[in-house]
């Protein structure tokens, strides 16, 4: 099974969801890798070399961010297709709040990181 996770957060200057992303894929890749079962993990776009966390600035070069962040805006512009392009051969893709079209090819999955709209509802 091929496993992508949106880590586009490995992009912009953040703390808390770059390190659970970061931590999760590393603790992810760990167990496929134990479990000798073909399972690959991916980090959405293009991120699958990301060997180190800073929450000051991109995990990438100007450069590498730049291109994977113009992938996201053109996911963002163009929609699903150009995503199943980025995914081709996914079979579960975890979006985060960045991706804003679904993928028609691969199961989407998410994590909801702030709940606070359930305690303070929007006026009627």
């Amino acid at each position: 099974m091929r496993i992508t996770i949106d880590a586009t957060s490995a992009l912009v200057r953040s703390a808390g969801v770059k390190g659970y992303i970061y931590h999760w894929l590393h603790s992810l890749r760990e167990q496929a890798a134990a479990r000798h079962g073909g399972d690959e993990i991916h980090a959405f776009p293009l991120l699958d070399q990301w060997a180190s966390l800073d929450h000051e600035r991109s995990a990438l070069s100007p450069a590498s961010t730049l291109a994977r962040l113009a992938l996201l805006h053109s996911v963002n512009l163009l929609g699903g297709s150009v995503l199943d392009w980025a995914l081709r051969g996914t079979d579960v893709f975890h979006a985060s709040n960045l991706v804003r079209h679904a993928p028609a090819r691969a199961r989407l999955t998410a994590t909801i990181h702030d709940l606070t709209s359930w305690i303070m509802p929007r006026p009627i």
